[in-house]
This record gives structure tokens, C-alpha cells and sequence, in this order.
């Protein structure tokens, strides 16, 4: 049990570091609106701004964490589909590098909340973390502040009624496919260049619980399948909806499977490491165990209904039994030596912890400012 001193000096940390994230977000929030005023005719400008903006979110919210609840990510790679060159530790910096398709999709199974975040992670690691794409509930969009900035960074919010989420899907990919051309204006050249795009959907739409597992088994019997014991059954709609919208502008799917260490067999993410445990407590997993898979999407039979939901349950399958092996033995089985594991130990570099700072910095600068000077404005405005 952990001592009043130590209680304390957590609540401590996770309040500052609630504030400065708080006031990092408004400035990235400021800064879109300036930037959304004064490039408002300049299309090129705007786009490269705002993916300038989301990649600031992201190192915003992994300086947060890593200060709250640090963990330490360890990546395998599946020896068929992905060769040792994908991922590197640098030395120098300190954190993994890695060789991605630029032109992607990331599916995982849902275990926490924060299991974006993760993801997220990764596609920094290859240099696109200011063009990843989430699938998130509508709810998100009310949140004030967040929801403004993730509207403006084309994340995909979703309705859970397919009648609706379809034409919302198929709106936002052709928004997305058109915010990631940079045209040449040169009247002497017509030429255009494609930004990279990274979409993470996770299929199973929920996390791991109680109630999910019910939910899940009632669906697995409803489609005649065998209900899977360490995740949640999968559906299909949403992702075939995604290749088939995007076809040959999509190269890649990478498969996920995440696991936490201090999990068992039968114990649930959410209930060990939910978002109140990792701020009042600071309570979050050592390592974050990433298993990564790649498939080409012109092997995946995603035209055809009942073919592609044969393949995604095989591939669950597979997941179901990788995680069934990680419960037993604290990691995934494929690299018994750990000669091809890389681990990432969280930790920001000098360069990421100064962007941070500028935004928390500039924020409570503006706020001092606005704050000190409010009289003055109340009586500008009367006069």
C-alpha cells in the first residue's frame, strides 16, 4: 500500500502535468485558429500547418504521460511479413525508429483507452504522426477545447448507427484523401505530391470487459463462430468499408496485437490501468508489448462480404492465440532470444520536450497577459 507522502506527490505531479497538458492543448487550439484565419487562401500552407499542429498534439500528450505513467514500449515484428530493418533503436536519441508504409492502416485489439495513444506512438516513430487518422465515438467531438482540435485534424467520429457512420465514413475518406494532395500552383507545372495518411480503427469497437465479452459472445453465435477467449469478436463493416472506399490508395494494413504486462488471463485492462488509476495513482503497465504484422492489402479479399470476414476472423484467431501465449509467459512467443525485439523506453528527446514546452509556455503567457490586462479590456470594449 502505497504511503500519504506518496499519495501526495503523485496527486501533485498529475495535477501539474494536467495543467500543463490543458495548457498546451489551448495553445495548439490558438494556433489553429490563427493559422486557419491567415491561410484561409492558401490551402498548401493550411494543410502543412495543421499536420504541423497534430504532430505537436501527439508529443504534447507522450511528454504527459511518460511524466505521469511512464511505460516502456516492446516491439516484435512477424518474421514472414517484416524484416529487422523496420524498426531500430537510436542510439544517439535514445527511442526506436522505424520504416513504415506511409500509406496505412492500423488495426489492434481494444484492451484500454489510452491504447491510441500507443499506436499513435508508433507511427511517430516513422515520421507521420501529424497524418494519423483515428475512428473515435461522436461523444468525443462535444468535449470542449479537444473536440475542435480533433475536428480540425479530420479525425472520424462515429455515430455507432451504420446507417449513418457509412456516409460519414465515405465523407470524411474523400475530405482525407483531398487534404493529403499538395498541388503545385507553378502554372508551369502541374505536378502534385501526397502527404502521408495513417488511419487507426480498432474492429472490435469496444474495449475488453465484462459486458463486452457477454456482447461479444452473443454476436459470435449469432454469426456461428467460435467466440474467442482473450479478445473481443470482431466487425467487419467498418474496416471493409474503409479498403473498399480507398482501394488502391491504400498500400498497407499493419496488425497490432497489444498486451500489458501484470494482465493475466481473465483480468481486465480498464480495471488495472484505466485513466483514474494512471493519474491519481500513477499506475500503469512497465511495458507495453507490441506484436506487429504486415499485410499487403491487394492479398486481402476485402470485396467480397463473407471472404473478407473469414479472413478477419483468421486473423483474430491468430491474435486470440498469440495473447493466450503472452498471459503464460509475460511476452509474445515469437522471439524466445529477444535478438529481434526492440524496446522504446518512452522518454522524449530534447527537441520533443522544448515543442512541448513552447506551447505550455506561450499558452501561460497569454493567459498572464489576458488576464492582467482585463480591466483595461472591459473598459476598452465600454468606451
Amino acid at each position: 500500500m502505497s504511503s500519504p507522502t506518496r499519495i501526495l506527490k503523485q496527486y501533485f505531479i498529475s495535477f501539474i502535468s494536467i495543467i500543463c497538458f490543458l495548457q498546451g492543448c489551448g495553445c495548439i487550439v490558438l494556433f489553429q485558429i490563427v493559422i486557419l484565419t491567415v491561410y484561409s487562401k492558401h490551402e498548401n500552407k493550411l494543410k502543412l500547418s495543421l499536420r504541423k499542429s497534430k504532430e505537436a498534439f501527439i508529443i504534447l500528450l507522450m511528454c504527459v504521460m511518460s511524466v505521469i505513467a511512464p511505460s516502456s514500449i516492446r516491439i516484435t515484428t512477424d518474421d514472414k511479413s517484416m524484416s529487422l530493418e523496420n524498426f531500430r533503436f537510436n542510439k544517439q536519441l535514445k527511442h526506436v525508429e522505424s520504416n513504415l508504409n506511409q500509406r496505412s492502416i492500423f488495426i489492434a485489439n481494444h484492451q484500454l483507452y489510452t491504447d491510441w495513444i500507443y499506436l499513435w506512438k508508433i507511427a511517430y516513430t516513422s515520421n507521420f504522426g501529424g497524418d494519423v487518422y483515428i475512428f473515435a465515438k461522436k461523444a468525443l467531438k462535444k468535449i470542449p477545447i479537444f473536440g475542435y482540435a480533433m475536428t480540425n485534424y479530420n479525425f472520424i467520429f462515429l455515430d455507432r448507427n451504420w446507417v449513418k457512420d457509412k456516409n460519414i465514413i465515405i465523407r470524411k475518406l474523400i475530405s482525407i484523401l483531398n487534404y493529403s494532395t499538395i498541388s503545385n500552383k507553378n502554372e508551369n507545372d502541374a505536378s502534385s505530391r501526397n502527404l502521408p495518411y495513417c488511419f487507426i480503427i480498432f474492429p472490435e469497437g469496444t474495449t475488453l470487459c465484462k459486458k463486452a465479452e457477454i456482447r461479444s459472445m452473443e454476436y459470435a453465435k449469432k454469426l456461428g463462430r467460435r467466440n474467442f477467449k482473450h479478445i473481443v469478436t470482431p466487425h467487419t463493416k467498418g474496416l471493409r468499408l474503409l479498403l473498399t472506399s480507398l482501394d488502391k490508395n491504400i498500400e498497407k494494413i499493419y496488425d497490432l496485437t497489444v498486451g500489458y504486462s501484470g494482465l493475466k488471463y481473465g483480468t481486465y485492462g480498464e480495471d488495472e490501468y484505466s485513466l483514474k488509476q494512471m493519474i491519481y495513482h500513477g499506475k500503469s503497465p512497465k511495458l507495453v508489448d507490441i506484436h506487429i504484422k504486415s499485410i499487403e492489402v491487394k492479398d486481402i479479399p476485402y470485396q467480397d462480404e463473407k471472404q473478407f470476414q473469414a479472413w478477419l476472423f483468421d486473423l483474430w484467431e491468430e491474435k486470440d492465440k498469440l495473447l493466450k501465449g503472452y498471459y503464460q509467459l509475460g511476452h509474445f512467443d515469437v522471439d524466445p532470444n529477444f535478438s529481434t525485439t526492440t524496446i522504446d523506453p518512452f522518454k522524449m528527446t530534447l527537441k520533443e520536450v522544448i515543442i512541448a514546452a513552447v506551447f505550455i509556455i506561450a499558452s501561460g503567457s497569454i493567459f498572464f497577459y489576458l488576464y492582467s490586462n482585463i480591466n483595461n479590456l472591459k473598459i476598452s470594449y465600454i468606451l
